[in-house]
């Protein structure tokens, strides 16, 4: 934060945020601004910095410095995210010597900033900025700028703390896993994210990684996954009777029984597939998917071969039995985001 003393109408000014104060001060003293016809272009990427680049790679550099050791999920997406800002910002800058017009602007301040922690934000790169050619020529002419090296100067003074020490990892912990009271708790006491999941869920003890709770989705998740599978591979083996029996017949009826045994292939093969990519990670799309598809396919297994008398009644309940666990279990996995997007729309109404 800054302190004007001497601001608009000699009342002092109190401005923090870099990207404000370096407005605010361009105005000001009319420095390091651009002509009006191009003032709009120099505030969209004022604010595509602070607002695009500046934060994502602070995230970048936090998760692959800083966080807790975990799932890669949040670490890649802040890296991906930093380098496509990179790469907006590197295909601007072909055959411009600066952000915006022709002479050195804010805009250039602002982004040589972030730009100049490149070795934390592209951690593991041998060759910083060798993906960004526009970017390494433009850092390199502002790097040149006498008062660069006045910047660097400022606080050499000061000793800031430059290692990652134990008292540091425990404060971020702290912050990460800390969880906001909320009055619309959950039965368990945990209060719901954005998308209807309980925040005990987005912790430090994410499912299938600690909280017993998490553990036990995940196995509910997967006992579904593997019933679905037997189910599957029960409908394989009849199909394979069907088409060992059509062989023998000629004419319409072989036809027929082809038809019926590449039916029940096909929707074998189906939930076998969502029961290995989607079941068994406890997807919402994978637990609709196979609730409709199998137990549309096992009304018509009833309906067409069972209550007819084809097969005994016992072995002909063997695949609703399974389809029945599998959806039992695969519902207990989904209960919490159930309750909550139900609670939600409840609350709608």
């Amino acid at each position: 934060m800054i302190v004007d003393t001497e601001g608009h109408g000699g009342q002092e000014a109190r401005v923090f945020d870099s990207s404000t104060i370096l407005l605010y001060l361009g105005d000001k003293t009319g420095k390091f601004m651009v002509a009006p016809k191009d003032r709009p272009e120099l505030l969209s990427w004022l604010f595509f910095i602070a607002s695009g680049l500046g934060p994502f790679s602070g995230q970048a550099v936090h998760f692959q410095f800083v966080a807790p050791e975990g799932p890669d999920y949040a670490r890649n997406r802040y890296r991906r995210e930093a380098e496509r800002h990179y790469k907006v910002l590197d295909d601007h800058l072909a055959g411009r010597d600066f952000i915006v017009g022709d002479s050195y602007t804010i805009a250039d301040m602002s982004a040589w900033g972030w730009i100049d922690r490149a070795s934390r934000v592209l951690k593991g790169e041998a060759d910083l900025l060798a993906g960004f050619p526009n970017i390494r020529r433009w850092f390199k002419a502002i790097e040149a700028r006498p008062a660069v090296a006045r910047a660097r100067a400022v606080g050499k003074d000061h000793p800031f703390k430059k290692e990652v020490d134990e008292e540091t990892r425990a404060r971020s912990s702290r912050r990460t896993t800390r969880r906001l009271p909320d009055p619309s708790a959950s039965r368990d006491g945990g209060s719901p994210n954005l998308d209807g999941q309980p925040a005990d869920a987005f912790s430090k003890s994410t499912p299938g990684q600690g909280s017993s709770k998490g553990m036990s989705t995940t196995l509910y998740a997967r006992l579904g996954a593997i019933f679905f599978i037997i189910w599957s591979v029960f409908h394989v083996y009849v199909a394979w009777q069907i088409y060992s029996l059509a062989l023998a017949q000629t004419g319409i009826a072989q036809g027929r029984m082809l038809q019926i045994a590449a039916y029940m292939l096909t929707i074998a093969l189906f939930a076998i597939v969502v029961a290995l990519w989607c079941n068994w990670r406890n997807d919402r799309l994978g637990y609709w998917l196979n609730l409709a598809v199998v137990s549309w396919a096992d009304i018509v297994w009833v309906l067409v071969v069972v209550l007819p008398g084809y097969v005994p009644l016992a072995r002909g309940l063997i695949p609703p039995a399974f389809w029945l666990a599998g959806a039992l279990c695969c519902t207990l996995a989904q209960r919490d985001r159930l309750f909550y997007s139900m609670r939600s729309k409840i609350r709608s109404w």
